[in-house]
């Protein structure tokens, strides 16, 4: 089963904050292995290749304080660049029989989502639907390629 908006946006509503920087991350991070551990190119995306992409993305997280104000969106964006490229570094222990991973493209801008959501009334269900759309579009598109050059988008 591919990645599903509707998984994401679950995953945002059910997302506990905290002001501990480490416990964020780790939340971020069950956020993000929840909805892209259903990813899929040519193979599913493999438990190890989630685990390579989860401590990338909770390394970023807690070197880089996305909660100074106006920090956020671009933190969050950088966040699951880390968690790709983590999973791309693993090759074939992400994706069986993987030569190589392209991580997807991130063009994704999340600042205008968190403007409307902080500056209109919204419930945490809308403010975590529209969120999941804008992160959904830029968390899909890389690719696996495997032997010879077979190169198949992640789903």
């Amino acid at each position: 089963m591919p990645m599903s908006q509707s998984t994401l946006q679950t995953e945002l509503e059910n997302l506990a904050l905290d002001l501990d920087v480490n416990v964020s991350a780790v939340n971020w991070a069950d956020a993000l292995e929840a909805y892209a551990s259903d990813a899929q190119a040519l193979t599913p995306l493999l438990a190890p290749g989630v685990a390579l992409g989860r401590a990338a993305l909770i390394a970023y997280l807690n070197a880089n304080d996305i909660s100074v104000p106006g920090a956020a969106a671009a933190g969050l964006v950088g966040a699951f660049q880390a968690f790709w490229t983590g999973v791309a570094g693993g090759l074939a222990t992400s994706f069986a029989g993987a030569i190589a991973i392209t991580p997807p493209p991130y063009a994704v801008n999340l600042q205008p989502a968190f403007d409307t959501a902080t500056s209109t009334p919204q419930t945490k269900a809308q403010a975590s639907a529209s969120l999941a759309a804008v992160l959904h579009a830029g968390l899909v598109g890389g690719t696996v390629t495997t032997p010879p050059a077979v190169v198949t988008p992640i789903t």
